[in-house]
């Protein structure tokens, strides 16, 4: 299984969209072996490595998530790729583009 991390906000209606749609597509986010969360509402070393991550100078909004450490997309860019039907594929490391 591929590593999933996703940066959220706390009280976040497209993070928990983007939670409902990993947990749609196979990713457990209660089990820390496939699924790292960040909250980066109260924790400034998060919110600094997700700019990092982002090369952003500004701020970035969250949902981001990453996968094998390479970046996926935002809330809209799951949604996206679950219509295509390139999700699953691409949350378990095979399609990594």
């Amino acid at each position: 299984m591929a590593k999933i991390e996703m940066y959220v906000w706390d009280d976040c209606a497209y993070c928990r969209r983007a939670k409902e749609v990993l947990v749609r597509n196979g990713i457990n986010i209660s089990d820390s072996s496939d699924y790292i969360e960040h909250d980066i509402t109260r924790n400034p070393q998060a919110r600094m490595a997700l700019q990092n991550r982002m090369e952003a100078d500004n701020p970035v909004t969250a949902p981001q998530v990453f996968v094998n450490n390479n970046y996926l997309g935002c809330c809209a860019d799951l949604i996206d790729f679950e219509a295509a039907g390139t999700l699953a594929a691409k949350l378990m490391g095979i399609d990594e583009h």
